[in-house]
């Protein structure tokens, strides 16, 4: 029954993690120009404006450092690790929304994704320091 649960949460975070992944693999397939598959475009429809090539500036250092990232072969290391940087996205990306948006909800979604997410990356980072730890 053990495996069983250990299994569930193995699955839990790699459907997560793939979930989270097909985006970027739809958008790379959909910009792809010749034979460079292996090269993320975002799509640069409207982002003329300052904003606009700021939050694409945003989520551009934010895919280039999980493609860059090691995989460990340990699931909860590479969880640890990429949703770090995945929420630290988030984070740049609602305080240009802060600085720059006018809509009252989706201000307010900012501020809360950022206070959620500042959470969370205190979380993992506590986790990924004691993992160290034992490691020593």
């Amino acid at each position: 029954m053990k495996l069983l649960e250990i299994n569930r949460n193995k699955l839990a975070v790699i459907l997560a993690v793939s979930v989270l992944a097909l985006p970027g693999v739809t958008i790379a397939q959909a910009n792809t120009t010749g034979g460079d598959a292996h090269k993320m475009n975002m799509p640069m429809a409207d982002s003329s404006s300052m904003q606009g090539k700021d939050m694409m500036s945003a989520m551009a250092k934010m895919r280039a450092q999980m493609e860059s990232m090691k995989m460990t072969g340990n699931v909860d290391e590479d969880f640890a690790m990429m949703m770090r940087t995945h929420h630290q996205g988030a984070i740049d990306m609602s305080k240009i929304e802060l600085a720059n948006g006018k809509d009252r909800e989706l201000r307010k979604m900012a501020q809360k994704t950022i206070d959620d997410q500042t959470k969370e990356i205190a979380k993992l980072d506590k986790w990924m320091a004691k993992k160290d730890d034992h490691m020593k």
